[in-house]
């Protein structure tokens, strides 16, 4: 993962030490069932169907530009209530319940 070892070499320059990778639980996104229908379509009907491998090979991208709009569609909300939360710590360390 060239993304970790960025972040451990970022977090080594700048003398960070003990820095954990905090993975985002996030519930499906809104949009999730639309990217769900959009990856099975072209994983079992439209590559399938490409006799040419150069479009077939672009039609797995387009899978994987999917696919990473659905994570970032996910992690955005998860990202949002996350930064919420840490802002509203108070001095004690305690987190403020939003309210409704």
């Amino acid at each position: 993962m060239v993304v970790i070892r960025i972040e451990l070499a970022l977090a080594e320059q700048y003398g960070l030490k003990d820095l954990t990778r905090v993975q985002l639980d996030s519930p499906p996104a809104e949009r999730q069932q639309f990217y769900d229908v959009v990856l099975a379509q072209l994983k079992d009907i439209i590559v399938p169907g490409i006799d040419d491998p150069f479009v077939a090979l672009r039609a797995k991208g387009l899978a994987r530009i999917v696919k990473y709009l659905g994570a970032a569609d996910r992690s955005s909300a998860g990202l949002a209530q996350s930064v919420w939360t840490s802002r509203q710590r108070t001095a004690t360390g305690s987190v403020v319940a939003p309210r409704q």
